[in-house]
């Protein structure tokens, strides 16, 4: 989170949409970036890397719990999260005008 005190305001919208587009470009960079470092991982791990790498992973899930929710959620099965909320609405009406209340 940024420290409020080290935010300056933009003062144009050339130079907002300027560094939005700089923020897009670089994002976009990063993720080419990311993209190369995991098919290079992937060229180079071999079936028993990954077996043994899935072992490791149960074992450790067994001892740490947040390692299994880790491991459950990374093979798909997280359970969904949602909110109900239900509330009564209630409409407020003013006959004087708002400025006198």
């Amino acid at each position: 989170m940024a420290n409020e005190q080290n935010l300056r305001p933009i003062t144009s919208s050339e130079r907002a949409r300027e560094l939005q587009e700089k923020s897009v470009a670089k994002r976009y960079e990063n993720k080419i970036k990311r993209g190369i470092i995991a098919d290079a991982i992937l060229e180079e791990l071999t079936a028993e890397d990954l077996q043994e790498i899935a072992r490791k992973l149960i074992e450790r899930a067994k001892e740490n719990s947040d390692d299994l929710v880790k491991m459950r959620d990374t093979i798909g099965e997280k359970p969904k999260e949602f909110v109900s909320v239900e509330a009564e609405v209630i409409e407020i009406g003013f006959d004087d005008d708002p400025a006198e209340i």
